[in-house]
């Protein structure tokens, strides 16, 4: 997560060897620095015996600084829901990224506007895509606001884990700007 250029990118992979979980976390760090991983990310998925490694494919697509990439996360993640429950924190995660707010800002209003819908599926479903899916990056502290205020209508599953995620983003907001 913390390779910089193409010298600690080569370096991961060199490291990663035959070892297909390090190869497929290097990958989604080449993709979120704007790497062409098409290829790789194919050969991998072929090679990966994990009945789920789609899901691994799919976070490193999520990486990707690629408007059409992010709206093809986004709608099996977040609309289709495809991902399953316990792989939506890693596809999430690499969803948002640090330094892509231009592709990232539709889908924080997109995020507003499912907050109604959130609770379909049980509570395990709906405290999973509402904390995991409210975005850390391309925001400011009036979207948290706005956050807060959909909560008001929101199933309360939704309403109290929205609170919680909106309360810890916004101290992450904070600490971005105490440190800029």
């Amino acid at each position: 997560r913390t390779a910089t250029g193409a010298e600690d990118l080569a370096w991961l992979r060199e490291q990663a060897g035959a070892d297909v979980d390090l190869r497929w976390r290097a990958l989604v760090r080449e993709a979120e620095l704007g790497g062409d991983v098409t290829a790789e990310s194919a050969a991998l998925l072929e090679r990966d015996p994990d009945p789920d490694a789609w899901v691994r494919a799919l976070t490193v697509r999520a990486a990707l600084p690629d408007p059409a990439a992010k709206a093809e996360v986004w709608r099996r993640l977040a609309v289709d829901r495809e991902v399953p429950v316990q792989a939506v924190s890693p596809v999430a995660a690499a969803f948002w990224r640090p330094g892509q707010d231009a592709q990232l800002a539709p889908y924080a209003e997109h995020y507003l506007a499912a907050i109604p819908e959130l609770h379909q599926g049980g509570m395990i479903p709906a405290m999973t895509y509402t904390s995991h899916l409210f975005p850390p990056y391309a925001i400011d502290p009036a979207y948290i606001e706005k956050a807060r205020q959909a909560a008001r209508e929101a199933a309360p599953v939704v309403r109290n884990t929205l609170l919680e995620r909106s309360d810890a983003v916004r101290r992450m907001l904070r600490a971005r700007v105490a440190n800029a």
